[in-house]
C-alpha cells in the first residue's frame, strides 16, 4: 500500500516535472533537462548550481557558494564553467537591474531569451556572506595566477555595475554554467 503518492507540477520556470514518494521512501524529484538560452553565441543555464551536479529549482534561488577549485567540477553533466571571455560576452550583452520574487539581480538578454542572475552577496573563505541583495560574483574557469581567478562582479543599489575582476581562489562564488 502506498503511504504517499503526490505529483506536483510547477511552472515552466521551476522546471520541476514531479515529485513522488512511495512506501516511505525519500521523495524523488525529477528535473527537466536544462535547455539554456543563447546570449551572444553562448548557451547559458537559466539557473545557478545548488548541490554538486544539480541546478537549483528556480532562477531566483542563489544556489551554493563554491571555491574556484570546487567550481571546476560542480556543473551538471553537459555543462561547464564559462571562460573569462564568455563572461565578458555576457557583460557586453548588457544587464538590467530587476527583482524576481523579491530577489534583486540582473537580467541579461531579452524577452524569452534571457537569464536572471540573483544578487547573492559575496562569500569569503571563512563562509562569511556580506552584501546580499547588492553584490554578487560568478566564477569563470580562467585563472589569473596561482592565487586568483576571474569572476563576473556586479554591485550597486540603484544601478548595477558589471565588470570582470578577480578573487582569491579560496573565496566562494555562485556558479552559472554554460553548455559544453
Amino acid at each position: 500500500m502506498f503511504k504517499l503518492l503526490k505529483i506536483v507540477f510547477m511552472t515552466k520556470y521551476n522546471k520541476i516535472l514531479g515529485m513522488l514518494a512511495v512506501l516511505g521512501l525519500s521523495a524523488i524529484t525529477i528535473y527537466a533537462q536544462e535547455q539554456g538560452v543563447v546570449i551572444n553565441g553562448v548557451t547559458w543555464a537559466t539557473r545557478n548550481v545548488g548541490a554538486h551536479g544539480n541546478f537549483v529549482t528556480s532562477a531566483e534561488n542563489y544556489g551554493e557558494f563554491y571555491t574556484w577549485y570546487e567550481a571546476q567540477n560542480v556543473c551538471p553533466a553537459g555543462w561547464r564553467l564559462p571562460t573569462k571571455e564568455e563572461l565578458q560576452s555576457l557583460i557586453d550583452a548588457g544587464g538590467n537591474k530587476t527583482r524576481v520574487k523579491k530577489v534583486n539581480g540582473l537580467v541579461f538578454g531579452s524577452k524569452n531569451n534571457a537569464i536572471f542572475l540573483p544578487a547573492a552577496g559575496l562569500c569569503d573563505s571563512d563562509n562569511a556572506i556580506f552584501g546580499k541583495r547588492f553584490f554578487y560574483t560568478y566564477w569563470s574557469s580562467t585563472s589569473k595566477d596561482d592565487n586568483s581567478a576571474w569572476t563576473l562582479f556586479s554591485f550597486g543599489r540603484e544601478k548595477y555595475m558589471n565588470f570582470l575582476g578577480y578573487r582569491s581562489v579560496l573565496d566562494k562564488s555562485c556558479i552559472r554554467c554554460v553548455a559544453e
